[in-house]
């Protein structure tokens, strides 16, 4: 993925992805690559110490998670999820038209 994508589906600007991609290098996470038909883009590649601390982590936010959803349906949490998707997605695409009226 590059790191413009991964910004994008991060929700994180660009000084903050770079930010965040630096810190991974610095643990050795992930490895940035030149794009290699665009040369001010990078490429950023998981290591296999990256999918370690993934396997690490990710229970936590699984267990916060399931902790904050003691007591809803689980309708009620789907429900819940697809409400925050639609307004995630037209967050962006207000966003996206906010920055194609300012470039005109």
């Amino acid at each position: 993925m590059s790191q413009k994508e991964l910004g994008y589906s991060a929700d994180k600007d660009k000084t903050t992805i770079t930010r965040i991609i630096d810190s991974l290098e610095q643990r050795n996470a992930i490895k940035r690559h030149k794009h290699p038909s665009d040369r001010r883009s990078f490429r950023i590649y998981l290591t296999q110490e990256g999918r370690e601390l993934i396997q690490e982590l990710q229970p936590i936010p699984d267990k916060v998670n399931k902790s904050a959803c003691i007591g809803l349906s689980e309708n009620e949490v789907l429900s819940f999820k697809q409400t925050l998707q639609t307004l995630q997605n037209q967050i962006i695409d207000e966003t996206d038209r906010f920055k194609l009226s300012s470039t005109e």
